[in-house]
C-alpha cells in the first residue's frame, strides 16, 4: 500500500529535457524541451532551439519543474566497446587518464557495448550553473543514450537513421542503434524541414535528444540512480524526493486544514440556521403569548365588569320600576329614573367600576310634603330597598321638586 502511494507522490507529470553542445571557446547550442503526461500519454509541450546562453533558459522553461541534461560536443567522448563494465572502463578508453577525473556512462544495445565519458569539471561547471539559474536538475546523461527512451516509438525515415544538431544515428530493423558517428560540423537543425514522427508527436531533428530526455525523467525512478546519476546528482534526487515528499504533505495538510474549515462551516450553517430558526419561532411564539396575555387581561377585565355591573346576573331593574311606580302616589310625579346611575369618580379602589349597582335615583315633581314623606315611607317597607332618603328638596313658584336615592338589597 505504502509502496503505490511513495510512487503515486514520487511520479514526475511534468519534466524538461536539455541538450548541451559544447563548442569551441566554451560556446553553446542549447536545444530543450518540455514534456508532461496526460491520460497515460506523453504530451510534447515548448520545443526551443538554438540558444547560446544557459541563461535564456530561464525566460523559456519553469523553474518549479525537474530537469535532465543531455551533453553533447567538445569534450563529450563516445566509443563503441567490447569490454564489460568495470574498474578499468575509463582507462580502456583513455589509457593515461585519471579515472577520478572524469565522469562515464555505459549502455548496451543488440550489436555494441557503447561508452560515454566526459571529464568532471565539464559537467560539474554546467550543473552548478543551471542549479545557480534555478533548474531542478536531477538526472543527466552523455551523448545519444537519452535516444533509447524513444526509439521504439520513433517512424524513422527510408533512410533508417536519426539525425541531430551533432550527431548522426543508423538504425536496424527493429529501431536498434547499429551505428553512429559525430558530425564533422555541429549545426543547428533549427530550421531544417524534416521531422520525425515519434508516436503521434511530430519532432524536430534538433530537439530529438531534449525530447528524450523529457521522456526518459517521466518515466525515471528517482529513487535509483545510474551510474553517472549516483554520481553526479546523488543528493539533488534525494533533495528531490524529500521536497515532492514535502510537498504532498503540504497539501494533504492544506487540505485537510481547508476540509475541517468546510465540516466545521456546513455543521456551523447548519445549527446557526437551525438556531436562527428557533429563535425566530420562539419570538414569535413570545409574541403571540404577549398577545394573548394582553387579549386574556382585556376579556377578564370586561369579565369582570360585566360581573360587577350586574350583566351576568338576573336583571331586576324592571322589577325595581315597577315596585317604585305601584307605589307612586297620585300628588306625585316622576321626572326620570336612573337604575344603576354613573359614578362621578371612578377609581382603582373601586375597580374602575362606571356605575353604581346598588343605587336607583329617582326625580319627580310634588307639591305636598306629605305624600313625598309617605310615598318614602311606602318604598322604606320594601325588603327590596335598604335604604331610603331625599338627597335634595326646592320649592319654586309654589312647586316642589325633589332627587330621592334608593339603595337595594
Amino acid at each position: 500500500m505504502w509502496l503505490r502511494i511513495e510512487q503515486k507522490i514520487l511520479q514526475i507529470n511534468e519534466a524538461s529535457g536539455i541538450e548541451i553542445i559544447i563548442l569551441e571557446d566554451d560556446k553553446f547550442i542549447i536545444n530543450a524541451d518540455t514534456a508532461s503526461t496526460k491520460n497515460n500519454a506523453i504530451i510534447k509541450g515548448k520545443e526551443i532551439n538554438g540558444l547560446s546562453q544557459l541563461s535564456e533558459l530561464t525566460e523559456k522553461i519553469d523553474l518549479a519543474i525537474p530537469v535532465s541534461v543531455v551533453v553533447n560536443g567538445k569534450g563529450v567522448l563516445i566509443k563503441k566497446t567490447s569490454l564489460s563494465i568495470g574498474n578499468g572502463i575509463v582507462q580502456s578508453v583513455l589509457p593515461n587518464a585519471n579515472p577520478n577525473d572524469f565522469y562515464f556512462e555505459h549502455f548496451s544495445t543488440q550489436h555494441n557495448e557503447i561508452i560515454s565519458i566526459v571529464r568532471k569539471e565539464t559537467a560539474d561547471k554546467i550543473i552548478a550553473e543551471l542549479k545557480r539559474l534555478g533548474f531542478k536538475v536531477i538526472s543527466i546523461s552523455l551523448g545519444f543514450s537519452a535516444i533509447n527512451n524513444i526509439l521504439p516509438f520513433v517512424k524513422a525515415d527510408a533512410l533508417k537513421q536519426i539525425e541531430s544538431d551533432s550527431l548522426l544515428l543508423e538504425l536496424g530493423h527493429n529501431n536498434e542503434i547499429i551505428d553512429f558517428r559525430n558530425k564533422d560540423q555541429v549545426n543547428n537543425n533549427k530550421y531544417q524541414a524534416g521531422e520525425y514522427l515519434v508516436a503521434n508527436q511530430y519532432i524536430k531533428p534538433a530537439n530529438i535528444l531534449s525530447f528524450s530526455a523529457a521522456t526518459g525523467l517521466l518515466a525515471d525512478d528517482i529513487k535509483t540512480s545510474g551510474s553517472i546519476n549516483k554520481q553526479v546528482l546523488y543528493d539533488d534526487r534525494r533533495e528531490y524526493r524529500y521536497f515532492k515528499f514535502f510537498k504532498t504533505a503540504a497539501w494533504a495538510l492544506l487540505i485537510t486544514f481547508l476540509s475541517t474549515l468546510l465540516i466545521n462551516f456546513l455543521i456551523y450553517n447548519k445549527y446557526f440556521n437551525k438556531n436562527k430558526s428557533i429563535a425566530e419561532s420562539s419570538l414569535f411564539s413570545t409574541q403571540q403569548d404577549q398577545k394573548f396575555k394582553l387579549l386574556e387581561k382585556e376579556v377578564r377585565q370586561k369579565e369582570r365588569f360585566l360581573e360587577q355591573s350586574g350583566w351576568t346576573g338576573q336583571s331586576r331593574t324592571s322589577f325595581y320600576a315597577d315596585r317604585i311606580a305601584g307605589l307612586l302616589p297620585v300628588d306625585v310625579l316622576l321626572t326620570s329614573m336612573q337604575i344603576y346611575p354613573a359614578r362621578n369618580n371612578p377609581s382603582a379602589e373601586s375597580g374602575n367600576i362606571l356605575f353604581k349597582k346598588d343605587t336607583i335615583i329617582v326625580n319627580g315633581i310634588c307639591d305636598d310634603p306629605v305624600e313625598l314623606n309617605q310615598f318614602m315611607t311606602s318604598l322604606k317597607m320594601l325588603p327590596d330597598f335598604t335604604e331610603v332618603s331625599i338627597k335634595n328638596y326646592m320649592v319654586r313658584n309654589e312647586s316642589g321638586t325633589f332627587n330621592m336615592e334608593i339603595i337595594t338589597r
